[in-house]
């Protein structure tokens, strides 16, 4: 589920998507548009494939001490 969030900053008002997945953020974007950042955010979580690829990319990678 995305979350967008309204930035002030001195040149207007901004908007933040956040994508989470399994409570964990995976992608953040900037927005001068809300429209825009619920666009984006629909079409990334629409997208299961690039959801999966996004989560494993940041999990840790297993480390075995077997000699």
């Amino acid at each position: 589920m995305a979350t967008i969030i309204r930035l002030e900053r001195k040149s207007g008002a901004r908007f933040k998507a956040i994508i989470k997945y399994r409570g964990r953020i995976l992608k953040t974007k900037t927005f001068q548009s809300k429209a825009k950042a619920m666009l984006w955010s629909k079409r990334i979580e629409g997208d299961q494939e690039m959801i999966e690829a996004l989560s494993m990319r940041r999990s840790r990678p297993i480390i075995s001490n077997a000699c």
